[in-house]
């Protein structure tokens, strides 16, 4: 296990999926290691991040073409076995993880879904309340990763997109009023070094999920438990 760092935990290799099942369900250790007491807090020391980041972006490697940063969080042999986990993003939202964590480059969990263009997971967490302005250490932030994932596959928010979840967070951040062309504006030179987009743009690195209606089904439950708490409220009279 020396392969995989120090301090990493049965708590963050239980936290991604592996691809190698047809079926996340048949994959998914977490609910049973938080069962048993496995802490969704602890910290795996030699990135300093916790179990949510394995969940949103095992790999850790940026974009499609954005690989300058090869920063796996799970080693160089297991990135390719594991992808990213909704289920488990949810499942860690709901025991009370802290979503706004920092890694050792100061990514959030928000900025490493971004990273490797995993909108759904992306819009989960600003569900959950993420912060969508938060920068690392390099000044990339959430309206970084959404332009360079639109520079490389320039067809991500059209119809023939494979991933819908895109255009949901455009939504989400429109809805909160947030310009994303003033945010571009004052990214404009690091946008300025971003690579020539490959001849085949419309493929992830390094592998494509399929799509996964879980996030939406997950969001609308939380907002319908939301609307019978405030209905389970009594009535000032």
């Amino acid at each position: 296990m020396r392969l995989l760092g120090e301090g990493i935990s049965v708590v963050f290799m239980s936290a991604a999926n592996c691809f190698y099942y047809d079926d996340e369900q048949q994959s998914n250790f977490l609910p049973i290691v938080l069962k048993y007491g496995g802490d969704p807090n602890i910290v795996y020391t030699e990135y300093n991040v916790t179990p949510i980041f394995a969940a949103c972006n095992p790999s850790k490697s940026f974009g499609n073409a954005l690989k300058s940063r090869d920063r796996c969080y799970l080693g160089s042999l297991m990135e390719i076995f594991y992808l990213p986990s909704p289920r488990n993003v949810a499942l860690l939202i709901e025991t009370g993880v802290d979503i706004e964590f920092r890694d050792k480059w100061q990514n959030t969990p928000l900025i490493a879904a971004a990273g490797g263009e995993n909108f759904d997971i992306v819009l989960m967490l600003l569900e959950a309340g993420a912060d969508y302005t938060a920068e690392n250490e390099d000044g990339e932030n959430l309206a970084y990763f959404l332009y360079a994932a639109k520079h490389m596959n320039p067809e991500i928010d059209t119809e023939q997109s494979v991933d819908p979840y895109y255009n949901k967070v455009i939504d989400f951040l429109k809805a909160k009023e947030y310009s994303l062309n003033n945010a571009y504006a004052k990214l404009r030179d690091k946008l300025k070094r971003l690579p020539v987009p490959p001849e085949n743009s419309n493929i992830r690195w390094p592998y494509q999920r399929p799509f996964d209606p879980f996030a939406d089904e997950w969001i609308q439950k939380r907002k319908q438990e939301s609307a019978e708490k405030i209905n389970a409220q009594p009535v000032e009279k």
